[in-house]
C-alpha cells in the first residue's frame, strides 16, 4: 500500500469535499457502556476480518499533523506532531513540535518498552510518555488482543470488537467504510476513550481524527492530516 505526499493545500481542499454528515453519522453510533451486538448474516469470517482491519496500514509509514489540544479547565493549544509506525513490530516514534518548529517532546516505543528523548516542562510530567503512546497505539495500531465478535449494534453500525483481558475491549464502528469510530473500554465495561475518523475512499490514513479521554482530567485532541508516506522497515527504524 503506497501513500500519495499531501501538501498542506491539498489537505485544505480535501476537508472541504468531506460531508457534514459522516461526523454526525458518527456521532449516532457511540455510547458509554459496552453494547450488546446483533451477529452478522451470511459475510464469511475472513472477509469480515479484512474489513475489521481497513483503517490500519499494514506497511511502516510516518505522517504530519496539526494538533488541537483541548485540555482540563478550558486551556487549549496547538502544536505539530510527527508519527511514525511500524505495525509489524508496533513500533512507534512520536515528535511533538511547537507551531515554530522546536521539538517539545521525543519519545519512542519498542516491544513495549518506551524511551524518552526529549521533553520539556509540561511533556516531562511523571506518565505523560505511557499515556502518549497509548493514545497513539489507539489511533493508528490494531487493537491490541483477540478480534472476539463482529456484528451490528443497535444503530445499525458493523462493529468488530478487541478483547484483550483482563485490561477491557476494544470497539471498532464504521458508520461507512470511509468513516469509523474506535471506543476503548476498561474492563468494568465502562468508555474511557473514544475516537472519530474520516478518511478520503481508498486512503490508508484518516484525514481527519477527533480523540477524547474521558475522565477528571479529560482531554481532546483534533488532528489533521498534513502529510505521509510509506516507509521500508528501515527508514522506519531510523525515523523520524
Amino acid at each position: 500500500m503506497q501513500f500519495r505526499l499531501r501538501s498542506v493545500k491539498a489537505r485544505r481542499e480535501a476537508v472541504c469535499r468531506l460531508p457534514l454528515i459522516c461526523v454526525l453519522a458518527l456521532s449516532l453510533c457511540g455510547c458509554s457502556r459496552l453494547p450488546e451486538l446483533t451477529p452478522p448474516s451470511g459475510a464469511p469470517c475472513t472477509e469480515a476480518t479484512e474489513f475489521c482491519l481497513r483503517p490500519f496500514p499494514a506497511r511502516p509509514w510516518r505522517a504530519v499533523h496539526t494538533i488541537h489540544i483541548s485540555g482540563p479547565f478550558g486551556h487549549e493549544s496547538s502544536v505539530v506532531g510527527v508519527t511514525v509506525v511500524d505495525p509489524a513490530s508496533r513500533s512507534i516514534r512520536a515528535v511533538i513540535l511547537s507551531l515554530e518548529g522546536v521539538t517539545l517532546f521525543d519519545a519512542s516505543s519498542r516491544a513495549g518498552e518506551i524511551t524518552v528523548h526529549r521533553a520539556v516542562p509540561p511533556l516531562d510530567r511523571k506518565g505523560f510518555p505511557e499515556g502518549l503512546m497509548h493514545d497513539v497505539s489507539l489511533m493508528f495500531l490494531v487493537p491490541r488482543g483477540t478480534l472476539t465478535q463482529t456484528g451490528r449494534n443497535d444503530e445499525g453500525c458493523l462493529v468488530c470488537r478487541w478483547r484483550d483481558d483482563p485490561s477491557g475491549a476494544t470497539d471498532l464502528i464504521f458508520a461507512r467504510p470511509d468513516e469509523w469510530q474506535i471506543l476503548r473500554y476498561d474492563n468494568g465495561h465502562t468508555l474511557r476513550r473514544e475516537l472519530e475518523a474520516a478518511a478520503l475512499p481508498g486512503e490508508p490514513l484518516a484525514l481527519r481524527i477527533r480523540f477524547s479521554c474521558r475522565g477528571v482530567a479529560g482531554y481532546s485532541l483534533d488532528l489533521g492530516l498534513l502529510e505521509a508516506e510509506s516507509l521500508t522497515e528501515y527508514e522506519a527504524l531510523f525515523s523520524p
